[in-house]
């Protein structure tokens, strides 16, 4: 009996403790498969974060690039409104971005970069944008003068700045003028023909002047090339320019900065697309109209014109000061 009793308690020991490792190795394995599970998962949650990282890394990237290339190539991207241009680029680590450049509310001014960055395995994208802004250039006036306006026919002036004029505006005819009128502009009156030359295309005359004879658009008065100017660009006028004919200056798409260096005097039809600059002074009748600006040193006598300042035109022409950002306009999607 004894034996049996000693017997039955082993057994009950070896039981025991088979049923106690069981349940040390269920657990073990549980924690060893949590582990592994976690470790997973951590896994994967790093890589997510990683490819995020990269994705919005290069969103970043994006935008500063754009920014860049706005500022490089205004002139070009500011010829359509509404723009919307797109460029593309990579980063050192594979990632990519996109860049779509966009003026909403067709204000060229203010200008729209939205940058969309994908990481190196094309798995995640992040996109932000951010407004932008540029300042006016140095000619807002549709028509700008030194001297007097003296107008008796049929006078229409757009633009949000019409008619800066360093004398008196004398008007015995139909003026329709929509914008702002600064009459007399002192400081205006006093600058020197340098000066104002200088303020308004950022050289002097002379070498505007060189520039011109260098690339062929240098004309006297009495033999211009009308036709070249379809291209666009810059022409120099020597001379007292008279027109009677049927002429354009200039495309929507391709305008032109055309400097008189002497009076102008027109009696036919003429269309300009850019910038008219006058070293003397400006006598106008028959079909006159100009699409940008118009600038006169002396008096300007017109009847029967019609001026629509176009300020993609000028700033396309003259540029303005660079894009900046616009403080609280980042946006991150």
């Amino acid at each position: 009996m004894t034996n049996t009793h000693h017997n039955k308690i082993k057994n009950q020991r070896g039981i025991t403790t088979l049923l106690i490792t069981v349940i040390l190795l269920v657990t073990v394995t549980l924690l060893v498969f949590f582990t592994a599970q976690y470790g997973i998962v951590q896994l994967k949650m790093t890589g997510n974060q990683y490819r995020s990282k990269q994705a919005y890394q290069a969103s970043e990237a994006g935008l500063e690039y754009g920014l860049a290339y706005l500022n490089q190539n205004s002139a070009t991207i500011t010829q359509n409104n509404p723009v919307n241009t797109t460029v593309s680029g990579s980063v050192a680590n594979g990632a990519t971005f996109s860049v779509t450049m966009t003026s909403p509310n067709n204000n060229t001014g203010q200008i729209t970069i939205t940058s969309t960055g994908t990481n190196g395995d094309g798995s995640t994208t992040h996109t932000i944008s951010q407004i932008t802004a540029s300042g006016s250039p140095p000619l807002t006036y549709t028509i700008t003068t030194q001297g007097s306006i003296i107008e008796s026919g049929s006078f229409t002036v757009g633009g949000t700045n019409s008619l800066d004029v360093g004398g008196s505006i004398l008007t015995s005819g139909s003026a329709n003028v929509t914008g702002t009128i600064t009459s007399p502009d002192v400081p205006l009156a006093a600058m020197t023909s340098a000066a104002l030359f200088q303020k308004i295309f950022s050289t002097t005359q002379a070498t505007e002047m060189a520039s011109a004879q260098s690339a062929g658009t240098y004309y006297p008065a009495a033999s211009v090339n009308y036709a070249q100017m379809n291209g666009g660009g810059t022409f120099w006028i020597q001379g007292n320019l008279v027109n009677s004919s049927s002429v354009t200056m200039g495309t929507p798409a391709k305008p032109v900065i055309v400097i008189v260096n002497g009076n102008f005097t027109n009696s036919g039809t003429l269309t300009v697309n850019g910038i008219l600059y006058v070293m003397g002074a400006t006598t106008a009748s028959g079909s006159f109209s100009v699409t940008g600006a118009m600038v006169s040193q002396g008096n300007i006598t017109l009847s029967g014109q019609s001026y629509v300042y176009n300020a993609n035109i000028v700033k396309q022409l003259l540029g303005g000061s660079s894009y900046n950002k616009v403080p609280g306009s980042w946006k991150d999607f």
